[in-house]
């Protein structure tokens, strides 16, 4: 199968980046990601002729020059919009976790916030078989388990009220890299 000028890219941005991406020192993570990213080698950005996506024309990626999303260190708390309301909110730029703008992760007995960079380290035993969902035949999310790198991850107990809406606030601080490349994030969010 030929692949599109625009998959190609994404793989060869994999392959440049994959040592470099958050647990790429954990094996079973790095094994996980690289599955992925065969998964879509196998079949690249989805077009209409797929039976799942004859509705959903993706044609506008082709020709998308890829950069890595550079988090900025350069932005504030007052750069940011006001809060929705008095829950929590985790705050990522440019694809990131951002602790100092974001309220305390968790409230005792209630829920569980984190981000998927901390949830990494829980250990492979529970963190493993949800980040290696990556669909049967979704290149789309097999792209996106490839690159996978934070993300939040919220942990309800059944019947638990969190009290209040917990906010996610995903800010981008630049649109790509000084060569018109468009900087592109793969958050993974788990809830």
């Amino acid at each position: 199968m030929e692949l599109s000028p625009t998959s190609r890219a994404f793989l060869e941005r994999y392959d440049a980046v994959r040592g470099t991406l958050a647990g790429a020192e954990l094996p079973w993570l790095a094994r996980i990601r690289d599955e992925a990213a065969e998964r879509f080698r196998a079949t690249g950005i989805p077009t209409t002729r797929m039976e799942d996506w004859k509705y959903t024309s993706l044609k506008a990626l082709d020709g998308l020059a890829i950069a890595s999303a550079k988090p900025a260190e350069d932005v504030r708390a007052g750069d940011l919009p006001a809060k929705l309301g008095d829950g929590p909110r985790l705050v990522f730029v440019d694809g990131r976790f951002r602790k100092d703008l974001s309220d305390e992760l968790s409230r005792e007995g209630v829920f569980r916030l984190t981000n998927l960079s901390d949830f990494f380290a829980i250990g492979p035993e529970i963190a493993e078989p949800r980040l290696s969902d990556f669909g049967d035949g979704a290149p789309m999310l097999a792209l996106n388990a490839a690159f996978q790198e934070d993300g939040f991850v919220i942990k309800l107990g059944q019947g638990t009220n969190a009290g209040a809406p917990v906010e996610i606030l995903y800010w981008d601080s630049a649109p790509g890299d000084d060569n018109g490349a468009a900087a592109v994030c793969q958050p993974r969010n788990l809830i």
